[in-house]
């Protein structure tokens, strides 16, 4: 009993400091700006084959469905702590649409998490295919725990995904690691950073890759 009470604790304290630490609501533009690029030149199919490109070198746990038009992408991820264990998952939504000679890519990032305290489960385990029906960032509540799926908020996997998308699309030469990309903002603009970049990632640079030929 003593276990159980201390397990919920700790959930509520989890859940109180997440929902404190949340950014203000976004405005239509400033969401647009964060979400969507265009990317000249590249036909949907490109820009989803470099999306999956850029999620399967960050993590080889992702799974992934083909809806047309769009990548979902799903992957579960545990973290140990000392009390319990951080469990979650993450869901990646990606769009092309044929847009001006290239492609616009929308991209959505959401989120379930929680803990488990011994054997008391105060979360259930990760969701790992992307086809499971409760791996669906639009159902209102996700996982036994009845938490729902929180959108992400943080612009850093954002610009992480965009600038790793240039590289993928042969419009930079420039890899960006998770230790660049970090390096170059402030302790306040890492908020969803272990996103892209967790303890689990991989942060080697890809190898040279022959880029698509666009138009």
């Amino acid at each position: 009993m003593y276990m159980r009470k201390l397990g919920m604790l700790v959930a509520v304290t989890f859940l109180l400091s997440s929902c404190a630490s949340d950014p203000a609501p976004q405005s239509r533009e400033e969401w647009r700006n964060l979400h969507t690029t265009f990317y000249p030149g590249v036909s949907p199919d490109q820009a989803l084959a470099a999306a999956e490109k850029v999620l399967r070198l960050a993590d080889h746990d992702f799974k992934f469905d083909y809806p047309d038009g769009q990548l979902q992408g799903v992957r579960g991820w545990h973290v140990y702590k000392f009390l319990g264990n951080s469990v979650g998952t993450d869901w990646w939504r990606v769009t092309a649409v044929a847009k001006d000679g290239g492609s616009e890519v929308q991209v959505q990032i959401s989120r379930y998490s929680g803990l488990q305290i011994g054997m008391y489960g105060i979360a259930e385990p990760p969701i790992s295919s992307a086809s499971n029906k409760k791996a669906d960032p639009n159902d209102a509540q996700v996982g036994g725990a009845g938490m729902p799926a929180g959108s992400v908020r943080g612009a850093f996997p954002y610009e992480l995904f965009r600038t790793r998308m240039m590289y993928m699309l042969g419009m930079s030469q420039t890899w960006q690691t998770c230790r660049e990309a970090q390096a170059e903002k402030t302790y306040a603009q890492l908020q969803d950073s272990g996103i892209l970049c967790n303890m689990s990632a991989n942060d080697d640079k890809p190898p040279e890759i022959a880029h698509p030929q666009r138009g």
